[in-house]
Protein backbone atom coordinates (compact mmCIF):
# COMPACT_ATOMS: atom_id res chain seq x y z
CA UNK A 1 0.00 0.00 0.00
CA UNK A 2 1.45 3.29 -1.14
CA UNK A 3 2.59 6.07 1.78
CA UNK A 4 -0.04 8.81 1.66
CA UNK A 5 2.51 11.45 2.83
CA UNK A 6 -0.33 14.28 3.43
CA UNK A 7 -2.09 11.99 5.80
CA UNK A 8 1.64 11.02 7.31
CA UNK A 9 3.50 13.88 7.40
CA UNK A 10 3.81 14.86 10.98
CA UNK A 11 5.48 11.02 11.14
CA UNK A 12 7.49 12.45 7.95
CA UNK A 13 8.76 15.66 9.27
CA UNK A 14 8.97 14.45 12.75
CA UNK A 15 11.17 11.59 11.37
CA UNK A 16 13.17 13.88 9.82
CA UNK A 17 13.26 16.23 12.16
CA UNK A 18 14.74 13.98 14.82
CA UNK A 19 17.05 12.39 12.39
CA UNK A 20 18.55 16.20 11.26
CA UNK A 21 18.97 16.96 14.68
CA UNK A 22 21.29 14.23 15.53
CA UNK A 23 23.27 15.06 12.39
CA UNK A 24 23.67 18.55 13.69
CA UNK A 25 24.77 17.78 17.45
CA UNK A 26 26.63 15.11 16.05
CA UNK A 27 28.57 17.71 13.37
CA UNK A 28 28.92 20.34 16.09
CA UNK A 29 30.73 17.94 18.54
CA UNK A 30 32.50 16.71 15.95
CA UNK A 31 33.62 20.10 15.37
CA UNK A 32 35.08 20.68 18.22
CA UNK A 33 36.41 16.95 19.06
CA UNK A 34 37.14 15.45 15.91
CA UNK A 35 41.00 14.33 16.26
CA UNK A 36 41.58 15.90 12.65
CA UNK A 37 41.39 19.22 10.57
CA UNK A 38 39.59 16.98 8.35
CA UNK A 39 37.50 15.28 10.32
CA UNK A 40 36.27 18.78 12.16
CA UNK A 41 35.40 19.74 8.34
CA UNK A 42 33.40 16.66 7.78
CA UNK A 43 31.63 18.23 10.63
CA UNK A 44 31.37 21.43 9.82
CA UNK A 45 29.60 20.56 6.45
CA UNK A 46 27.47 17.78 8.31
CA UNK A 47 25.81 20.45 10.42
CA UNK A 48 25.65 23.15 8.16
CA UNK A 49 23.65 20.80 5.92
CA UNK A 50 21.49 19.39 8.34
CA UNK A 51 20.95 22.74 9.48
CA UNK A 52 19.70 23.90 6.46
CA UNK A 53 17.21 20.66 6.71
CA UNK A 54 15.88 22.24 10.01
CA UNK A 55 15.14 25.94 8.53
CA UNK A 56 13.08 23.76 5.95
CA UNK A 57 10.66 22.43 8.41
CA UNK A 58 10.64 25.77 10.44
CA UNK A 59 9.60 26.92 7.17
CA UNK A 60 6.83 23.93 7.01
CA UNK A 61 5.92 24.98 10.63
CA UNK A 62 6.19 28.67 9.81
CA UNK A 63 3.48 28.10 7.18
CA UNK A 64 1.46 25.52 9.71
CA UNK A 65 2.12 22.48 6.83
CA UNK A 66 4.23 20.76 9.26
CA UNK A 67 1.38 19.06 10.63
CA UNK A 68 -2.45 19.22 10.73
CA UNK A 69 -2.49 19.28 14.29
CA UNK A 70 -1.93 22.84 15.31
CA UNK A 71 0.30 22.46 18.66
CA UNK A 72 2.29 19.77 17.03
CA UNK A 73 3.04 22.19 14.26
CA UNK A 74 3.84 24.92 16.65
CA UNK A 75 5.97 22.81 19.06
CA UNK A 76 7.48 21.53 16.30
CA UNK A 77 8.48 24.82 14.67
CA UNK A 78 10.02 26.22 18.34
CA UNK A 79 11.88 22.87 18.39
CA UNK A 80 13.48 24.01 14.72
CA UNK A 81 14.16 27.58 15.55
CA UNK A 82 16.48 26.77 18.36
CA UNK A 83 19.52 25.59 15.59
CA UNK A 84 18.83 28.80 13.19
CA UNK A 85 18.90 29.95 16.37
CA UNK A 86 15.91 32.50 16.09
CA UNK A 87 11.81 32.36 17.99
CA UNK A 88 8.91 30.28 15.64
CA UNK A 89 7.03 33.47 15.92
CA UNK A 90 9.42 35.89 15.39
CA UNK A 91 10.55 33.86 12.11
CA UNK A 92 6.86 33.24 11.27
CA UNK A 93 6.03 37.54 11.36
CA UNK A 94 9.87 37.83 9.57
CA UNK A 95 8.62 35.48 6.74
CA UNK A 96 4.72 35.65 6.16
CA UNK A 97 5.89 39.60 6.08
CA UNK A 98 8.31 38.34 3.03
CA UNK A 99 5.66 36.73 1.42
CA UNK A 100 3.53 40.29 1.12
CA UNK A 101 6.74 41.96 -0.09
CA UNK A 102 8.50 39.81 -2.05
CA UNK A 103 10.53 41.60 -5.35
CA UNK A 104 8.99 44.86 -4.01
CA UNK A 105 11.65 48.14 -3.68
CA UNK A 106 11.98 46.75 -0.01
CA UNK A 107 13.68 43.28 -1.38
CA UNK A 108 15.02 44.24 -4.57
CA UNK A 109 18.27 44.07 -3.89
CA UNK A 110 19.33 42.19 -6.96
CA UNK A 111 18.42 45.18 -8.46
CA UNK A 112 18.66 49.54 -7.80
CA UNK A 113 17.30 52.56 -9.70
CA UNK A 114 19.34 55.39 -10.73
CA UNK A 115 19.11 57.27 -7.89
CA UNK A 116 19.85 54.36 -5.11
CA UNK A 117 22.86 54.49 -2.73
CA UNK A 118 24.66 51.83 -5.08
CA UNK A 119 27.36 51.04 -2.24
CA UNK A 120 24.61 50.81 0.35
CA UNK A 121 22.64 48.00 -2.50
CA UNK A 122 26.03 46.27 -2.74
CA UNK A 123 26.76 45.81 0.91
CA UNK A 124 22.87 44.60 1.32
CA UNK A 125 23.33 42.31 -1.89
CA UNK A 126 26.46 40.62 -1.06
CA UNK A 127 25.81 40.51 2.62
CA UNK A 128 22.97 37.83 1.68
CA UNK A 129 25.22 35.08 0.39
CA UNK A 130 28.28 36.14 2.26
CA UNK A 131 26.75 35.15 6.22
CA UNK A 132 26.24 39.22 7.14
CA UNK A 133 22.19 38.81 6.60
CA UNK A 134 22.08 36.30 8.98
CA UNK A 135 23.97 37.76 11.71
CA UNK A 136 21.86 40.44 11.05
CA UNK A 137 18.68 38.29 11.55
CA UNK A 138 20.26 36.97 15.08
CA UNK A 139 21.75 40.18 16.41
CA UNK A 140 17.91 41.96 15.71
CA UNK A 141 16.37 39.13 17.40
CA UNK A 142 18.85 39.59 20.50
CA UNK A 143 18.10 43.30 20.59
CA UNK A 144 14.21 42.69 20.45
CA UNK A 145 14.50 40.18 23.04
CA UNK A 146 16.25 42.97 25.59
CA UNK A 147 14.45 46.07 24.25
CA UNK A 148 11.36 45.46 21.68
CA UNK A 149 10.98 49.47 21.26
CA UNK A 150 14.46 49.87 19.07
CA UNK A 151 12.08 47.68 16.29
CA UNK A 152 9.44 50.71 16.24
CA UNK A 153 12.42 53.31 16.21
CA UNK A 154 13.87 51.45 12.61
CA UNK A 155 10.17 51.61 11.79
CA UNK A 156 10.10 55.22 12.14
CA UNK A 157 13.31 55.40 10.64
CA UNK A 158 12.46 53.63 7.43
CA UNK A 159 9.27 55.57 7.08
CA UNK A 160 11.26 58.67 7.22
CA UNK A 161 14.77 58.23 5.76
CA UNK A 162 15.77 57.10 2.20
CA UNK A 163 18.83 55.55 3.00
CA UNK A 164 16.54 53.08 4.92
CA UNK A 165 13.79 52.81 2.18
CA UNK A 166 15.46 49.67 0.68
CA UNK A 167 16.92 47.92 3.80
CA UNK A 168 13.78 45.66 4.01
CA UNK A 169 12.35 47.31 6.59
CA UNK A 170 9.07 46.58 5.47
CA UNK A 171 9.98 42.86 7.54
CA UNK A 172 9.87 44.98 11.23
CA UNK A 173 6.36 45.97 10.81
CA UNK A 174 4.36 42.98 11.99
CA UNK A 175 6.23 43.68 15.33
CA UNK A 176 5.09 47.08 15.84
CA UNK A 177 3.27 47.31 19.16
CA UNK A 178 2.23 43.52 18.29
CA UNK A 179 0.04 41.59 20.69
CA UNK A 180 2.54 38.68 20.41
CA UNK A 181 5.62 40.52 22.09
CA UNK A 182 5.37 38.01 25.29
CA UNK A 183 5.12 35.04 23.27
CA UNK A 184 7.96 36.04 21.04
CA UNK A 185 10.22 37.32 23.52
CA UNK A 186 9.60 33.82 25.88
CA UNK A 187 10.49 31.85 22.70
CA UNK A 188 13.64 33.69 21.87
CA UNK A 189 14.45 33.07 25.32
CA UNK A 190 14.11 29.55 25.05
CA UNK A 191 16.20 29.15 22.20
CA UNK A 192 19.18 31.88 23.68
CA UNK A 193 18.81 29.26 26.36
CA UNK A 194 18.98 26.12 24.51
CA UNK A 195 22.16 27.21 22.55
CA UNK A 196 24.03 28.21 25.70
CA UNK A 197 22.78 24.71 27.18
CA UNK A 198 24.33 22.64 24.03
CA UNK A 199 27.43 24.93 23.95
CA UNK A 200 28.20 23.97 27.48
CA UNK A 201 27.02 20.26 27.23
CA UNK A 202 29.14 19.58 24.16
CA UNK A 203 31.83 21.41 25.07
CA UNK A 204 32.39 23.28 22.00
CA UNK A 205 35.02 25.52 21.03
CA UNK A 206 33.85 29.42 20.14
CA UNK A 207 36.06 29.16 16.94
CA UNK A 208 35.11 25.80 15.27
CA UNK A 209 31.56 26.54 16.05
CA UNK A 210 31.81 30.19 14.78
CA UNK A 211 32.69 28.68 11.75
CA UNK A 212 30.44 25.89 11.23
CA UNK A 213 27.77 28.82 11.62
CA UNK A 214 29.15 30.58 9.14
CA UNK A 215 29.36 28.44 6.53
CA UNK A 216 25.52 27.24 7.46
CA UNK A 217 25.02 30.87 6.91
CA UNK A 218 26.28 30.76 3.58
CA UNK A 219 24.58 27.53 2.38
CA UNK A 220 21.49 29.92 4.08
CA UNK A 221 21.66 32.68 2.70
CA UNK A 222 23.21 31.81 -1.12
CA UNK A 223 19.72 29.81 -1.23
CA UNK A 224 17.52 32.36 0.11
CA UNK A 225 18.07 35.16 -2.30
CA UNK A 226 18.69 32.91 -5.41
CA UNK A 227 15.24 31.58 -5.51
CA UNK A 228 14.59 35.55 -5.94
CA UNK A 229 17.19 37.25 -7.92
CA UNK A 230 16.91 38.32 -11.60
CA UNK A 231 13.32 37.07 -11.25
CA UNK A 232 10.49 39.04 -12.37
CA UNK A 233 9.02 42.22 -10.02
CA UNK A 234 5.75 40.21 -9.20
CA UNK A 235 4.95 39.60 -5.18
CA UNK A 236 3.69 36.04 -6.08
CA UNK A 237 5.72 35.03 -9.50
CA UNK A 238 8.85 36.42 -8.60
CA UNK A 239 10.85 33.36 -7.30
CA UNK A 240 12.41 30.86 -8.96
CA UNK A 241 11.55 27.03 -9.66
CA UNK A 242 15.97 26.24 -9.94
CA UNK A 243 17.37 23.50 -10.95
CA UNK A 244 19.87 21.13 -8.47
CA UNK A 245 21.05 18.20 -7.91
CA UNK A 246 18.08 15.51 -6.64
CA UNK A 247 20.42 14.69 -3.82
CA UNK A 248 20.55 18.59 -2.38
CA UNK A 249 17.12 19.19 -3.13
CA UNK A 250 15.85 16.65 -0.55
CA UNK A 251 18.36 17.97 1.79
CA UNK A 252 16.41 21.01 1.51
CA UNK A 253 13.28 19.58 0.95
CA UNK A 254 12.43 20.93 -1.96
CA UNK A 255 13.07 24.58 -1.09
CA UNK A 256 14.37 25.44 -4.55
CA UNK A 257 10.73 24.54 -6.26
CA UNK A 258 10.53 28.40 -4.81
CA UNK A 259 8.30 29.74 -7.35
CA UNK A 260 5.51 27.63 -6.92
CA UNK A 261 5.92 27.61 -3.28
CA UNK A 262 5.13 31.36 -3.32
CA UNK A 263 2.34 30.54 -5.71
CA UNK A 264 1.19 27.52 -3.39
CA UNK A 265 2.26 28.91 0.23
CA UNK A 266 0.14 26.14 1.97
CA UNK A 267 1.26 23.07 -0.10
CA UNK A 268 3.86 21.00 1.44
CA UNK A 269 7.08 20.63 0.46
CA UNK A 270 6.44 17.00 -0.39
CA UNK A 271 3.67 17.83 -2.94
CA UNK A 272 5.20 20.93 -4.17
CA UNK A 273 6.44 18.89 -7.54
CA UNK A 274 3.05 18.89 -8.91
CA UNK A 275 2.31 23.09 -8.74
CA UNK A 276 5.74 23.44 -11.19
CA UNK A 277 5.30 24.44 -14.56
CA UNK A 278 7.83 22.98 -16.57
CA UNK A 279 7.27 24.81 -19.72
CA UNK A 280 8.50 27.97 -17.97
CA UNK A 281 12.21 29.22 -17.50
CA UNK A 282 14.30 27.11 -14.99
CA UNK A 283 17.69 28.44 -13.91
CA UNK A 284 19.77 26.38 -12.13
CA UNK A 285 21.12 27.15 -8.48
CA UNK A 286 24.56 27.49 -9.64
CA UNK A 287 23.63 29.72 -12.38
CA UNK A 288 21.81 32.09 -10.67
CA UNK A 289 24.83 31.98 -7.69
CA UNK A 290 27.39 32.77 -9.85
CA UNK A 291 25.22 35.52 -11.33
CA UNK A 292 24.39 37.42 -8.24
CA UNK A 293 28.76 38.03 -7.57
CA UNK A 294 28.22 39.92 -10.59
CA UNK A 295 26.54 42.47 -8.11
CA UNK A 296 23.47 44.18 -8.27
CA UNK A 297 21.84 45.67 -12.19
CA UNK A 298 20.61 48.98 -12.80
CA UNK A 299 16.45 49.11 -13.57
CA UNK A 300 13.79 51.37 -14.24
CA UNK A 301 11.09 48.92 -13.69
CA UNK A 302 8.67 49.99 -11.15
CA UNK A 303 7.38 47.90 -8.63
CA UNK A 304 5.31 45.06 -8.21
CA UNK A 305 1.23 45.71 -7.55
CA UNK A 306 0.91 45.33 -4.46
CA UNK A 307 -1.56 41.78 -2.81
CA UNK A 308 -4.85 42.53 -2.46
CA UNK A 309 -7.05 41.59 0.72
CA UNK A 310 -8.00 37.74 -0.15
CA UNK A 311 -4.46 36.96 -1.24
CA UNK A 312 -2.95 38.63 1.93
CA UNK A 313 -5.95 36.56 4.16
CA UNK A 314 -4.57 33.35 2.35
CA UNK A 315 -1.11 33.83 3.37
CA UNK A 316 -1.72 34.99 6.88
CA UNK A 317 -4.81 32.14 6.94
CA UNK A 318 -5.14 31.32 10.57
CA UNK A 319 -4.19 34.72 12.12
Amino acid sequence: MPLNLSKNRTYLNGTIQICASACVLYGLWLTSHGSHWWIKVIGVLLFALANNTLFSLLHEAVHKIYSKNERVNDAMGVLASVFFPTGFTFQRLCHLSHHCNNRSDHEMFDLYYPHDNLLLKRIQFFGIFTGLYWIILVMGWMIYLVYPGFFDVLINLGKKSNLFKHADVAILLPFGKTEKEARIRLELAFSLACQIMIFYTLNLTFVWWLLAYWVFSLFWGSLQYADHAFSPRDIRKGAWDLKINPIMRYIFLNYHHHRAHHMHPNVAWFDLAQFIDYENYRPSFLEIYFRMWKGPVKTDEPAPDKLNDMEIKAIYYDD
